[in-house]
């Protein structure tokens, strides 16, 4: 069968090629045999076929994506609740990838796409909003009236993160570069988008409960200083190439809780995207 994989790191993604690999085979128990529809593709996919991301090596030619979208071919012993014919999304393990014509992966792992959504659609909801439900409700606790913001909330994440914390009764703002996609962001939920390239746009926003990084780097000391006593700062695929540092002996006085996505530290843009931050 056909695989999308990176052959060598290049910039310009020069290096994401169609190779022929092995067919995954029948299912096993608990297991679905599923034909691609849609795979999605992550800043972190971006990341690591440009070699952007220190620390990440892997061995060539090494295979994208990580979720999916698709209808099940086969089932194996075991699954009752799925069966040939549905479609269903989920995610796969990063070293197999999601960009192949067939994919076997766990039923549990698999959750059926509803009708109203496209295939296209599903492969881009499992990360973004599996990210959004562990950081607010497995992580976060948050809980309905509290304030939040969300750093680049036009991005897949931030959309994902807003719509979230709005469904969980959440003052959601958000926070973007510019104002082309402001609109956008307040369709998803948010009641005041601020543009991050304005001078003294923290003055603006309320003391906040819950604070969502995804710029990291230079960015995280001023998202810490917007937060209340027993707020929550959360940092995660952060791709500044800034040091995470906060010097401030408050941190436990104001009991803050400060989660950090650390296996994202580090990273940078490709340059044909760099300076198109969300």
């Amino acid at each position: 069968m056909k695989k999308w994989a990176t052959t060598q790191f290049n910039e310009d993604l020069s290096g994401v090629e169609l190779i022929d690999v092995p067919d995954p085979g029948d299912p096993g128990p608990g297991e679905l045999l599923v034909e691609l529809g849609a795979s999605g593709i992550s800043i972190t996919d971006l990341l690591l076929t440009t070699g952007g991301m220190p620390g990440m090596e892997h061995t060539l030619p090494h295979p994208i994506g990580i979720e999916y979208a698709g209808t099940v071919r086969a089932v194996g012993e075991g699954v009752t609740d799925i069966v040939v014919g549905d479609r269903v999304c989920g995610m796969v393990d990063p070293s197999f990838g999601s960009a192949a014509q067939l994919l076997r992966v766990p039923a549990a792992d698999a959750g059926k796409v509803p009708d109203n959504l496209s295939t296209e659609e599903a492969a881009a909801l499992p990360v973004a909003y599996m990210t959004a439900h562990t950081v607010l409700h497995r992580q976060g606790n948050l809980r309905a009236g509290d304030k939040i913001l969300i750093m680049a909330a036009a991005s897949g994440t931030g959309l994902a993160l807003v719509q979230t914390a709005k469904a969980a009764g959440a003052e959601v703002y958000g926070a973007i570069t510019g104002t082309a996609k402001a609109d956008a962001v307040r369709a998803a939920g948010a009641v005041e988008v601020y543009d991050l390239g304005a001078d003294g746009w923290e003055r603006a926003v309320p003391t906040l409960d819950v604070v969502v990084d995804t710029l990291g780097g230079a960015s995280w000391q001023r998202s810490f200083d917007l937060l209340g006593p027993g707020g929550h700062l959360f940092v995660l695929d952060a791709t500044s190439t800034h040091d995470m540092h906060i010097d401030d002996p408050s941190l436990v006085a104001r009991a803050i809780e400060l989660v950090v996505d650390v296996a994202s530290k580090g990273g940078r843009l490709p340059a044909a995207l760099a300076g198109r931050a969300p």
